[in-house]
């Protein structure tokens, strides 16, 4: 009777195996998708003198006292080919370093309005004062913020990021940003890329599908209005984080947000020799955060990343179970090869679309490390909970 019930048992978790891989592949995998294919290139804005329907862009920058790095990115804003916007520049250091730029900086730009974040506030978050002090000084209706370490790519990356704007319900737009990982070391830079995209298109294809809940601090658009309404940041001040994900999470809805992304709205971050230690940084204040926002996205993932072991594991119990007959087992590779090559095929595609690195080989033993990744950065996180609290540090 146990003989007979052999062969049964493996035809059963060859069909779970099945059945699990298929709504990881359907459902999990839907955000990766979603962005992979995803564009936003518009066409060109209507002919002629009327403006009336662009609003004025506020770019904000936030830059610390490095000339040579500001003139770099105003000489890039200023190049723009939007028709109406302001650059207002955010210096994250003292009242005296802060005239000293300025005053290095005035005569070449002088339309630029350069200020800094008050010397009694370090304490709190630089990257919500840089945006309130920015704010405060703005006259556009509409908020773009970015680094001063950002390289736009052309002259339409503001255009681009004003183009879902043009619709008057539209509140936020959601560009994206990527670390130049060329500047990473160590042998850990080819799965920290591989990590970064995935968890970028896990937002990003949250949005694209209609629920939004994060955008990215480096290139985002926000009514101003809709920011006072909100209050600014009044409900997470007393975080460090909370800027980019918490903030759109409260004021974003399918209606009035729009994801960015195209070939010219993309920006790459240059954080040379800390770029390791700034996307580590980043993604624990990431980690930190989510807790104060839905948790649909995050449960999803969690699937995804339980079917990296759970689908070869079912699929090497089956295998196992049957012998000495080989057909479940040579049923059980046929799906894992099948199940492996969607991901891979999944990945490159949202690599070429992220402007990441297309890894082939390396793509499934990544995948099956991040659960386990994860879970190590989490334990090496917990410890430091109460730096991401303003009234701790």
């Amino acid at each position: 009777m146990t003989t007979a019930l052999i062969p049964l048992i493996s035809w059963i978790l060859l069909g779970i195996a099945a059945i699990a891989a298929i709504l990881c592949l359907a459902l999990g995998m839907r955000p990766l998708r979603l962005t992979a294919r995803f564009s936003s290139d518009t066409p060109a804005e209507p002919d002629g003198s009327d403006t009336a329907w662009l609003p004025k862009a506020s770019v904000i920058v936030r830059a610390q006292p490095d000339e040579e790095t500001v003139a770099t990115i105003l000489d890039s804003i200023a190049a723009q080919d939007y028709p109406d916007f302001e650059t207002i520049v955010v210096f994250d250091a003292s009242p005296e370093t802060s005239d000293m730029m300025t005053e290095a900086l005035q005569g070449r730009y002088p339309d630029v309005h350069f200020t800094f974040i008050p010397a009694e506030s370090h304490n709190l978050s630089r990257a919500k004062l840089a945006n309130m002090v920015g704010i405060k000084a703005a006259s556009g209706s509409v908020a773009v913020t970015t680094r001063a370490n950002a390289r736009i790519p052309s002259d339409r990356w503001l255009s681009e990021m004003m183009a879902p704007f043009r619709d008057p319900e539209v509140k936020v737009a959601l560009g994206f940003s990527r670390p130049d990982f060329s500047q990473a070391r160590g042998a850990g830079k080819w799965y920290r890329q591989f990590d970064r995209c995935l968890t970028s298109a896990q937002w990003l294809g949250a949005a694209i599908g209609g629920h939004p809940y994060r955008g990215d601090r480096n290139n985002l658009a926000f009514s101003i209005d809709a920011f006072q309404a909100n209050k600014g940041y009044a409900r997470t001040m007393f975080l460090h984080d909370g800027d980019d994900d918490i903030f759109i999470s409260e004021i974003a809805t399918p209606e009035n947000t729009r994801a960015v992304l195209s070939s010219d709205s993309i920006v790459t971050m240059e954080w040379g020799s800390a770029t390791n230690r700034v996307c580590g940084i980043a993604k624990e204040g990431y980690l930190f955060t989510q807790r104060w926002l839905r948790k649909g996205p995050f449960l999803l993932a969690g699937f995804v990343s339980l079917c990296q072991w759970l689908v070869p594991g079912l699929l090497a119990a089956a295998a196992l179970t049957a012998l000495p007959d080989i057909i479940p087992a040579c049923i059980a590779l046929a799906l894992l090869l099948a199940f492996w090559g969607c991901e891979i095929a999944a990945y490159r595609r949202l690599a070429a679309r992220l402007l990441a690195v297309r890894l082939w080989w390396a793509v499934v033993p990544f995948w099956l490390w991040r659960p386990v990744g994860n879970a190590f950065f989490r334990m090496h996180a917990s410890g430091r909970r109460s730096s991401h609290y303003t009234y701790r540090r």
